[in-house]
């Protein structure tokens, strides 16, 4: 008997005895069923989805004989056919996005069906049936995914990767590619590699991305976090896959990779560990249950109670000239929408309670801290938070003179310049303005904090990708920058290029960046920008101040703002290899299909409200 045979001793049809199986692990968990019908490895579609398809079907029907007519006229009694309630593409979905085996879904769906009147008898419905018809449902929506995704617009493709574990107790690389663009974000595939090098991450990318008709066509870029693996400029993953099709695309580092590696150089300055946790923030967690949350203490305690402060006089004057802008920005990130994650909030109200603000925080006059969460070096959000709480409870917390002088500073930095750094990021428009006030403004902290200030030009310094040739005319589309510094760079276009052609700004080029202006950065490969995103260049005709007024130019500024410069989609796709890697099956083709099947029933059924569910 191979490997693969499976051996019932007992039908699961009519009785209540589960049968008896072997079978390999390679296509199942011990928990899901087959029966002796299902041989055949190769999933078959059925007639609920040959219709969904449009497959032609052989009519099975023929004239009846005379002896099989005069039964059908002395028999009373037809026996009617069983509904299939297991083929339908929603129910079978439902399965795979919570992770129910075809044995747990029996021990679920078939006394609900009995609590409702149902009779059992009158459905197929058995373990080895919803085994079954998961196989085929996951290839037709799989395949109706493919068919129905028809791109009409600029497509950025990110890729991002992570260590999972494997079927066989080890670890993975997974790496998730996701396409985004206007109205777009689509999951093409998250495969395995044997190894996280820049050709074979490449290569992986190049060929899903040309298994789905029409996206090489739209491609126009890449989001990418900033790694020696990606950015090599020989066999880094964005140079493979530009050279694979042949055409300058956008090169889209992740603003938000950028920030964390900014403020990781900051948190090493003070806090050094040779492993992935971090004492400090250990000894903070055990100590969270004796501190009485009621008493904090805020960053300038001169201001709110009338005390000494703890504050430079240098630290003090940066604090005046910032506060109020500070202030206003965090409270209207509060009140405008909602985040995306609950550590985005916290930190928001951290940082308004840090400047003495509670009020705006406070729920019937009292403000609410969250415990101290999982911290870990690899994540910046996680350290800030920490960093803030710990600072807000100084005093009944024991710290060093070295440690507070530490968290002093962070604190400084991170709300007066970081903040809005971080939540800003993600607009495209604005990316090169951002960049380049933020490089500023880091100048002009030197006279505060020279050694902090250092620390972070030396990061940005070397990921000057949103002022280069080709980056730098975002700026044209963006509602902040002046209609007079728009003009000059659309008088740039025709500036003669920089040599050679590199795709960030060197950092040696600019000695300062208090007197760059962003036109400055502009030249004619300005143009492979309009390019890239297929916009006409006509649209910058005339004077900026009418710009607003012309379709060409409101069409052009829509698909510019959904180039997303960001990589969360990607880690979005991570978290879905991560819940989905070892579950339902081991066989790798249905786990790629699990993916495609659990993202297409989160865009189909956002949240577990019946009227999501309703046909009317």
């Amino acid at each position: 008997m191979s490997a693969s045979t499976v051996m019932l001793t007992d039908s699961d049809q009519d009785d209540d005895n589960e049968p008896t199986f072997l079978l390999d692990n390679s296509e199942l968990k011990t928990d899901d069923k087959v029966d002796s019908a299902d041989t055949n490895d190769e999933p078959q579609i059925s007639n609920y989805h040959r219709k969904r398809l449009n497959i032609g079907q052989t009519d099975t029907h023929q004239a009846p004989s005379a002896s099989a007519s005069s039964a059908a006229e002395t028999s009373s009694l037809v026996t009617p056919r069983k509904r299939c309630l297991v083929d339908d593409a929603l129910f079978v979905a439902s399965l795979d996005r919570t992770r129910t085996t075809p044995r747990e879904a029996m021990h679920i769906i078939t006394p609900a069906l009995k609590a409702v009147g149902i009779a059992v008898d009158d459905i197929t419905l058995s373990s080895s049936s919803i085994y079954r018809a998961r196989k085929t449902v996951r290839v037709s929506l799989a395949d109706d995914q493919k068919q129905l995704f028809k791109p009409n617009t600029p497509l950025v493709a990110h890729f991002d990767g992570k260590l999972l574990p494997d079927n066989d107790g080890g670890l993975v690389d997974r790496m998730p590619i996701v396409v985004s663009g206007l109205h777009v974000e689509k999951l093409l595939s998250i495969p395995k590699l044997p190894i996280s090098t820049g050709q074979i991450m490449g290569d992986a990318v190049v060929q899903a991305l040309r298994d789905w008709k029409d996206v090489p066509e739209w491609l126009c870029g890449l989001c990418f976090d900033t790694t020696s693996s990606n950015t090599g400029i020989h066999t880094g993953a964005i140079t493979v896959i530009q050279r694979a099709f042949d055409k300058r695309l956008l090169f889209l580092a992740c603003r938000h990779h950028i920030l964390e590696i900014v403020s990781t150089a900051v948190f090493d300055l003070f806090f050094k560990s040779s492993g992935p946790q971090i004492a400090v923030f250990g000894r903070f967690k055990e100590q969270w249950n004796f501190i009485d949350i009621t008493k904090y203490n805020v960053l300038d305690e001169s201001v709110t109670l009338g005390s000494k402060s703890c504050l430079t006089d240098a630290e003090k004057q940066w604090l005046h000239q910032n506060r109020a802008n500070v202030v206003s920005f965090l409270v209207m990130l509060l009140g405008s929408k909602t985040q995306p994650r609950q550590d985005y909030l916290e930190l928001i109200k951290l940082s308004l309670i840090l400047l003495g603000e509670s009020d705006v925080v406070a729920v019937n006059g009292l403000v609410h801290f969250s415990p101290p969460g999982a911290y870990h070096r690899a994540r910046w959000m996680a350290k800030g938070i920490y960093c803030l709480k710990m600072f807000l409870f100084r005093e009944q917390f024991k710290l060093t003179a070295a440690e507070q002088q530490a968290l002093r500073r962070i604190c400084l930095f991170t709300v007066t310049i970081y903040i809005k750094a971080w939540f800003t990021a993600p607009n495209t428009c604005d990316a090169p303005l951002n960049d380049l006030c933020l490089l500023q403004t880091l100048e002009s902290f030197e006279a505060v904090d020279s050694q902090v200030a250092d620390a972070e030009m030396k990061k940005m310094r070397g990921h000057l990708w949103y002022l280069s040739e080709d980056l730098i005319g975002l700026a044209l589309f963006s509602d902040s920058v002046y209609r007079s510094e728009k003009m000059c760079i659309v008088a740039a276009l025709n500036k003669p290029t920089n040599q050679p052609d590199v795709r960030r700004v060197d950092p040696k080029a600019v000695r300062s960046f208090h007197e760059m202006t962003l036109s400055q950065f502009a030249t004619e490969r300005t143009t492979n920008l309009l390019t890239a995103l297929r916009i006409d260049r006509s649209c910058l005709d005339g004077d900026p101040s009418t710009w607003s007024d012309c379709p060409t130019y409101v069409k052009a500024k829509e698909i510019v703002s959904a180039v997303r410069v960001v990589n969360d989609c990607a880690e979005r796709a991570v978290k879905l290899a991560t819940d989905f890697n070892t579950s339902l099956t081991q066989d790798e083709a249905q786990r790629q299909l699990i993916y495609q099947i659990v993202e297409f029933h989160r865009q189909s059924v956002t949240a577990p409200l019946k009227k999501l569910y309703r046909t009317d």
